[in-house]
This record gives C-alpha cells, structure tokens and sequence, in this order.
C-alpha cells in the first residue's frame, strides 16, 4: 500500500541501482518492503515467485552500498551496477544455499562474467553465515532425490546399460519351436511355459524365422477343428528383436512401439541368430 514499487517483478528496481539513479536510502526502504512482502507471500503460500524477488532485493541492497560508496571516494570511479550485480548473487545463495549455480546465473541474467570472482567473495560469505538456514525448506540434496527429474536421470542410467550387460551369464536359451510345430503342441508350450512370445526357427538350420504371438494364438484356437491342419508356421510374425549393443532405453522404446513385453537378442551380423530374450 505505502510502496507500490514492490508489486510485480521489481526489475525496474535493479535498474535504477544499476544505474545510480535511485538514493541509497530509497533503495533500502524499498529493499525492506520488498523483503516484508516476499515473506508474506511466501509464509501464506500465496502465488509469486521465488527468484526474481530475491534477486530485486538483493540488487537494491547491493546498490545501496554502491552508491554510499560513490559517495564516500568519489574518485574510486566506482560502478553502482557492479555493486547491484554483486548483491543479487550474494542474497540469493544465502537463500537457497547454491553458490556457484547462483553466481552462474546472475551472469547470465546480466550478460557478463566480469565480475565472477567479486560475486563469488560475496556469495561465500553470504552461504557461509547463512548456511543453516535456507527460503526452500523441502529442497532436496541431489536432482536423484526430486521426482520431476527422476525420468531424466533413469534415462540417462539406461543409455549406459546395453543389452549385453542386462543379459544373465547362466541365463537358460529360450525356448524355440519348429515352423513345423502342430498347434496343438504349440498350445501346450505356451501352457507349460512363462514366454510371452515362442522363436520359431528352421527345423534344418534352426536359424529365426520368426515369432508365435500368444495374442494373436489365443484369436485362433477358438476353433477345435483346425488343431490338426495349422502348424507353428500359420502364426509367423515377425520379431521385435534388439542386439547386444543396444541400449535398455533402445530396448524399452522398442517394447513401446511393438507392444510386445519380450524381445529377441539377436546378432548384430546376423538377425537370424537368436541369443536369447529380454
């Protein structure tokens, strides 16, 4: 009500201390209004922002000391908005305790990096007496511990893994069938086993010739009567198949795509040479 300068985002405030235009005592009144409703905004859970608040009141402290300091040695040629450049990077670490993200983003925010190593004397000092305390009290240690990052990082963990490595040494081969295979038989296979989808391979060379989906064989056996005419070979689908040296995100992707829960490990020289499943 008293200073309408704090509502909204405040930059026009860093710019006037950047500039020197604005006194010192003007800046710190507005630096102490600023900070009164920040916290209310912040203590009710009321809608605004984190960020740019502090850095307006960072800024406008900083500035502050910027211009008394023109005022004392006129003839240092001090800058103001080195000094409220400063003052950002120092407030906003001891907030949120991340120095060296913070001074990284100040100079973005400001377009120079000549004033690194003042903002990092300043953001040391300012972590070092605030450390104990902190604006985000739910913030997490590690971006592993936040949920919204945690897709990002399990990506990152799958590109590194192959399907090499995925693969048990004393994995059992999977279980194959013959194109030849009666459908009865092939029923019972998929009775008596855990595979989702059975490798069918050539009875002479016993090389890939494709998959029997369990999906598409249950649409099928409705019919009795056909149990003696359709072989293995009436179901060839063809595979969805990955090589050792794909990814698990490959792997997983392609899962996605096909829809099948299994997929055949095959030669990355030759598809026909099954290896096994994942």
């Amino acid at each position: 009500m008293f200073f309408p300068q704090v509502l909204g985002t405040g930059y026009g405030i860093v710019q006037g201390a950047s500039l020197g235009a604005t006194g010192a005592g003007i800046l710190l009144v507005i630096a102490l209004a600023k900070l009164a409703a920040t916290a209310l905004t912040a203590g009710s859970n009321g809608a605004g922002g984190r960020f740019a608040p502090t850095l307006v009141i960072g800024g406008a402290i900083g500035g502050a000391v910027g211009v008394l300091a023109t005022q004392v040695a006129p003839s240092l040629n001090i800058s103001p908005a080195a000094f409220a450049i400063v003052g950002m990077a120092g407030f906003f670490a001891a907030v949120s305790n991340t120095l060296f993200s913070t001074v990284i983003m100040v100079a973005e925010v400001t377009g120079t990096y000549r004033l690194i190593v003042p903002a990092l004397w300043v953001g040391t000092l300012a972590w070092v007496l605030a450390r104990k305390a902190r604006l985000y009290q739910s913030q997490v240690d590690t971006r592993f511990d936040t949920p919204s990052h945690l897709s990002e990082m399990m990506g990152e963990v799958l590109t590194r893994i192959t399907v090499r490595e995925a693969m048990a040494p004393d994995r059992k081969r999977p279980l194959v069938v013959n194109s030849d295979t009666p459908l009865r038989t092939l029923v019972q296979c998929f009775a008596d086993s855990t595979q989702s989808v059975f490798p069918i391979v050539d009875p002479r060379s016993r090389r890939l010739l494709g998959i029997a989906d369990g999906r598409q064989l249950r649409r099928r056996i409705q019919d009795q009567s056909l149990d003696s005419v359709l072989i293995a070979a009436d179901f060839l689908a063809a595979p969805a198949v990955v090589t050792p040296e794909d990814s698990l995100l490959d792997a997983i992707a392609r899962m996605t795509s096909t829809g099948y829960e299994e997929l055949l490990i095959v030669d990355s020289k030759d598809p026909t040479d099954l290896l096994g499943l994942l």
